[in-house]
């Protein structure tokens, strides 16, 4: 009997101490997503002014990755928390312009003569939610290819490419 209270004990703290930790987690600012991450937008000046590879050390360097998207429910979340912070996120100067969107960790994975469109967290592809009449194919001897970042338009939640990987948009990071 003794023990069996013990090993209740024991599983009751090790449950509350995840569901804390996981809490604790969570930076100032985020929001916690229908897939139960945390995500958190980041829209400074500096952070605007970062391309896609920066963006994507900052986000790592805060203990989380640029957003992943894997359902159409993550989709429009992330697009609702963009919109309703109310800022400008025209390309390289974020704080200047209106609206025109924000990094996520998908990008062309190019290895040899192969390119596949991967998120910086590793996880597959399993949704996409291209613009319309964009050509999103992945290939490798273009040089659009070889220089697009993706990322989630403020105007209609559509993900978009940008051919200038050295550009600046704010981001979006997620956390476990």
């Amino acid at each position: 009997m003794y023990r069996f209270v013990l090993t209740i004990v024991l599983l009751n703290y090790l449950c509350c101490a995840s569901i804390i930790g996981r809490k604790g987690s969570c930076p100032s600012g985020g929001q916690t997503g229908p897939d139960g991450r945390c995500y958190v937008f980041y829209s400074s000046t500096n952070n605007c002014n970062s391309n896609w590879n920066t963006s994507n050390v900052f986000c790592q360097q805060q203990g989380g990755q640029l957003a992943s998207i894997s359902s159409s429910f993550i989709n429009a979340f992330l697009w609702k928390m963009v919109k309703s912070a109310n800022i400008n996120t025209q390309r390289g100067e974020c704080d200047y312009f209106p609206g025109h969107g924000t990094f996520i960790g998908l990008y062309p994975k190019i290895s040899g003569n192969t390119c596949q469109w991967s998120w910086s967290d590793g996880s597959p592809l399993s949704y996409s939610n291209w613009g319309s009449g964009l050509n999103n194919s992945c290939d490798p001897n273009d040089w659009n290819t070889q220089n697009s970042i993706v990322y989630l338009t403020t105007t209609d939640g559509k993900w978009n490419l940008d051919d200038n990987a050295e550009i600046g948009y704010p981001s979006i990071c997620a956390f476990d």
